[in-house]
């Protein structure tokens, strides 16, 4: 879903908004931000899926496992195994950009058809073997990434839920495009932030100068 699109302007982000501020004021303060984060995240992950349907799944599995990464990170601090902790899920995060993003261009060298036809017949990749990019992988990667260094580090405290890390990963305005938000940066907001007319104009016509540029 492009932001210019008809769908996005006249549609999806009227419906979020919607949706975002009945839950503001139906919802009672105690449980008000859990349930506004948990709209944002539904809504982003819509926005994805319309998309990129077919790659839904491995943003879950890359949100629950950087989730699941820094929490024990977090719990390993001061040990030896804190590093090695990083050091994995350093690796995983790269290791499915790097193979999403040039096993095409492996497959196509030459030194990767004298392996493949070392191999047995029924081991062979498929001739017309493809694998599409994922919409946004290089940004919801490294931005992983720094989260699980700065929780490693301590500047950034581990998230308290998967639904605020979900939120803070996959937010629909920067999901596929960027920029790149550090997790402190933004940590207060996703568990308390204000509400107001004010900020919702502010918002409302910075929002309407970008999709101005855009045409």
């Amino acid at each position: 879903m492009v932001f210019s699109s008809v769908t996005f302007v006249l549609v999806f982000l009227p419906l979020t908004l919607a949706l975002y501020f009945l839950t503001a004021f139906i919802i009672p303060k105690k449980a008000k931000f859990k349930c506004l984060n948990i709209v944002l995240l539904v809504c982003s992950m819509i926005f994805y899926a319309w998309g990129e349907p077919t790659y839904i799944l491995l943003l879950l599995v890359s949100m629950y496992g950087n989730y699941f990464l820094a929490t024990v990170i977090e719990v390993n601090k001061g040990t030896r195994n804190c590093g090695l902790w990083l050091f994995t899920g350093v690796v995983l995060n790269l290791a499915f950009l790097i193979y999403f993003k040039y096993i095409n261009l492996i497959i196509s060298t030459n030194l990767f058809g004298m392996v493949v036809n070392e191999l047995p017949q029924d081991l062979r990749p498929a001739p017309n073997f493809h694998v599409a990019l994922p919409l946004g992988i290089s940004f919801y990667t490294f931005q992983a990434i720094s989260y699980l260094i700065d929780v490693y580090r301590g500047t950034a405290k581990v998230a308290r839920s998967l639904i605020d890390f979900g939120c803070y990963l996959t937010m629909f305005p920067r999901l596929v495009a960027g920029p790149i938000v550090r997790y402190e940066s933004i940590a207060k907001e996703l568990v308390s932030r204000t509400l107001s007319c004010e900020n919702f104009c502010e918002g409302f016509k910075r929002l309407l100068l970008v999709l101005l540029k855009s045409y």
